[in-house]
């Protein structure tokens, strides 16, 4: 008898969450603190991302899953596929995806300098 797909699914993701989380903090932190604050993000993050296509769709009369595509947290390659799976303009989800990256890679470390200025 087969396990569920969802079974195995859920067991590889929690394996590699523990298994993550004890090779990147040497066992200093919790795995269920880090799974908890992962799971708060990432319904924070789609929930942000559903409310804000809504907005979008209903103000430009546009797609609401090509907004949520958009907006959606998640690997460009990934969120191309869907795109290019559901029939949208894989270049405006990708193009977003990318600008994302690079005002992640622009702000972020401008982020860090001033937290980190703010500890000492």
């Amino acid at each position: 008898m087969a396990m569920p797909e969802l079974v195995i699914s859920f067991s590889m993701v929690v394996l590699g969450v523990l298994l993550g989380v004890e090779i990147s903090y040497k066992g200093d932190v919790k795995p269920l603190k880090v799974m908890t604050a992962s799971v708060v993000y990432t319904l924070f993050a789609m929930g942000l991302a559903t409310l804000i296509a809504g907005i979008a769709s209903r103000i430009t009369g546009g797609a609401f899953l090509l907004y949520l595509l958009v907006l959606a947290p998640g690997g460009i390659a990934e969120i191309s596929l869907i795109s290019l799976a559901l029939g949208f303009d894989v270049g405006l989800v990708a193009m977003a995806h990318a600008c994302r990256f690079l005002l992640i890679m622009v702000i972020g470390p401008i982020g860090l300098r001033y937290y980190s200025r703010q500890k000492t």
